[in-house]
């Protein structure tokens, strides 16, 4: 089970919630099979050709269903003719097709800052203060020096000028809602490098890169109409979406 809260940019940071039930699994002795099972079975079910370095486009899938039998599917999207295609190398899909960030895992600004908020290393109690800190994180800056000076004047001129109260009051929650997006910045983005934000996606799930959805799009259809799913269910359970308070966590005691 995975719970994910963000929060809105808004005054109040307001919370919301989704709770799935993820169907990690291999094949279990009914036969049924998880995402393990159905991608990585024994032998290669899974081989497929992609129209780019970088994996990202999937042209074509090869799957070899239950019976051994080859099922073809075409991207919608695919704009190489046949000719191309069977030119291109195929590959047989292993772990790091998903799993390709095994150690510098590299975030987008809003879960990162999701994760932050969720964890009270910034405080929810500063308005505005998902809102203001995702402007600061997408300042285009010539260097990691000059960013971790300007997040931290930007964001303390706000709220003085802003919010003079909340200056005042909560002067230590600001300093340390500055380090902690300097943190943030200072993992994920290295101007000298030429290294922002998606530079290198994590193809776990889909919430910050296509991932899944690269093939799991609707979008790849074999010739005798089969279509690999994009159903939410085939991969997870959702027990709540984007909720406030909800009550599955507090049926099973979570919350």
């Amino acid at each position: 089970m995975v719970v994910r809260t963000k929060f809105a940019e808004d005054e109040a940071n307001t919370p919301s919630s989704t709770v799935l039930l993820l169907k990690i699994g291999g094949r279990t002795w009914q036969g049924q099979a998880g995402i393990h099972g159905r991608h990585l079975d024994d032998g290669e079910r899974i081989t497929y050709v992609a129209a780019d370095a970088r994996r990202q486009n999937i042209a074509k899938v090869t799957y070899k269903d239950d019976k051994g039998q080859l099922v073809e599917y075409f991207s919608d999207d695919n704009k190489l003719t046949p000719e191309e295609l069977t030119k291109l190398p195929s590959r047989a899909m292993d772990c790091v097709d998903c799993h390709n960030r095994p150690a510098h895992t590299f975030e987008m600004p809003s879960p990162a800052l999701d994760k932050a908020i969720n964890s009270q290393n910034i405080s929810r109690e500063l308005p505005f203060i998902k809102k203001k800190a995702m402007e600061v994180l997408k300042v285009d800056y010539p260097d990691q020096a000059t960013a971790a000076i300007q997040i931290s004047t930007a964001l303390e001129a706000f709220y003085r000028t802003s919010y003079p109260e909340i200056y005042s009051q909560k002067k230590p929650q600001i300093d340390a809602a500055a380090a902690a997006i300097k943190e943030i910045y200072l993992r994920n983005v290295f101007p000298q490098m030429k290294i922002t934000w998606g530079t290198y996606p994590n193809h776990i799930g889909h919430q910050s890169s296509p991932g899944c959805f690269r093939c799991h799009d609707g979008m790849h259809n074999s010739k005798d109409g089969k279509t690999i799913s994009a159903d939410c269910d085939t991969c997870h359970a959702v027990l709540a979406q984007d909720e406030k308070d909800p009550k599955i966590l507090k049926d099973l005691q979570i919350k």
